[in-house]
């Protein structure tokens, strides 16, 4: 499996990390937008050493400034650049430099990457990307990308080596050259998707979207069919099934948690209704568990009305910032809410070892979640005899907890595994 990147965000990091979990038997490769291709184990273990701001190369008697998340880099009072830096901030070491004209237009960005070298170079006209041109580690041009023709030329010690016409046979002849025979390609960038121009030789191509800015370009991009597409947006889903004649499915995330919340008496419920079942009998019943009820827009009436309860907190227009806190944090979700489902809530609620609670009028993730957590609506009282176990016998909390860690752990190797073919090239 070849994991095909722009760059490295937390996004691609879990997915490695997820890969490196399931024990792929088969060799696995990250290959950055530069086609810089190393195996998976190398790339996690090798020693990374981001470029530091105040060490970015420019001219002599030129400045470097930090400006709150960002910096810049001046000639006497003329700012000539802005410099934006990787997550955590707070480092910073640098992302990609923005150089502008005196107009303020930008003609140039150059790309650094994990290691601390300038990997790509984008030249700019009327705010349109015209090339790109990918270094080595020496600073010497590797590839140049001619974007408005789609054509890609090749170079080995400084001279020509080879052009291409087609994205794909430029990619083939790059991993034939590294003795790599995989044609099973995982993709989370839509640019480079669009790259491959609907042809995909004999690669097996799954696209994992993420954004809902990718979402609108796929939608723009004619991709008819020949790829699997994965994603957790039910309502993507339905599109590219109704607009596609794409393979489309669920992207799983799983971690290797096993964090123990028994203690935490705490429940999470995720929202953007105010129609939640049973849930002021469930709050009067368990005094002792308190109730996180977040949206993810203002509050009506109905849902405000329930901080009249001790054990309840609300939170409207919650942050990203507060889901992860309640995440960490909770030891139950309940997944009584109607409508549909946000922010992929029940699989995080798994990752993040919430034992998941549903009835079988509200269950969104019935792939993830156990039959034994589903109960009837119509039977209240068989619910709350199952919160009664979670909340007073570890055994029984531990024992659901681990039955959905294994559902959702062979979901994900049957993801992995659907696209996996052992032919070459």
């Amino acid at each position: 499996m070849i994991l095909i990147t722009e760059r490295v965000t937390k996004h691609e990091q879990n997915l490695i990390e997820m890969l490196k979990l399931m024990d792929s038997k088969s060799e696995m490769y990250v290959m950055t937008e530069d086609l810089l291709c190393e195996r998976l184990d190398d790339y996690c273990n090798k020693n990374k050493k981001s470029l530091y701001y105040a060490f970015l190369e420019t001219p002599e008697y030129w400045s470097i400034h930090a400006n709150g998340i960002n910096g810049a880099v001046y000639d006497g009072s003329n700012k000539k650049a802005d410099i934006f830096f990787n997550d955590p901030v707070e480092r910073r070491n640098v992302s990609r430099v923005e150089w502008h004209d005196d107009e303020e237009k930008v003609y140039r960005i150059d790309y650094y990457n994990k290691y601390g070298h300038k990997s790509c170079v984008e030249n700019i006209c009327d705010g349109n990307v015209i090339s790109r041109e990918y270094l080595d580690s020496d600073n010497n041009i590797r590839l140049i990308e001619q974007v408005t023709t789609g054509t890609y030329t090749l170079f080995e010690d400084g001279r020509i080596k080879s052009c291409y016409y087609i994205f794909t046979e430029l990619l083939r002849s790059e991993l034939v050259s590294r003795g790599i025979n995989d044609i099973n390609i995982w993709i989370t960038n839509i640019d480079i998707l669009r790259k491959f121009d609907n042809d995909y030789g004999k690669f097996h191509i799954t696209y994992i979207l993420n954004e809902e800015s990718d979402f609108i370009k796929f939608k723009e991009s004619f991709i008819k069919k020949d790829i699997r597409v994965l994603c957790n947006n039910e309502s993507w889903i339905q599109w590219i099934t109704d607009n596609t004649e794409c393979s489309c499915g669920r992207f799983y995330r799983f971690e290797n948690r096993k964090k123990s919340k028994f203690n935490n008496k705490e429940a999470f419920i995720l929202t953007e209704t105010d129609q939640i079942e049973y849930i002021e009998n469930l709050i009067q019943d368990f005094p002792q568990i308190k109730y996180n009820i977040a949206a993810s827009t203002i509050m009506s009436d109905k849902l405000n009305g329930l901080d009249k309860y001790e054990n309840v907190s609300l939170y409207p227009c919650i942050s990203v910032q507060n889901i992860k806190k309640l995440f960490d944090t909770c030891s139950i979700y309940l997944d009584i809410n109607f409508f549909r489902e946000i922010h992929d809530a029940v699989n995080r609620a798994c990752i993040n070892d919430l034992i998941i609670l549903s009835f079988d009028n509200t269950v969104h993730r019935r792939d993830i979640c156990i039959e034994e957590s589903i109960v009837d609506n119509t039977d209240y009282m068989r619910m709350h005899d199952l919160i009664e176990k979670v909340v007073s016998d570890e055994n029984i909390y531990d024992d659901i907890l681990e039955k959905q860690r294994l559902k959702l752990q062979n979901l994900v190797k049957n993801m992995i595994g659907d696209e996996a073919v052992n032919e070459g090239f």
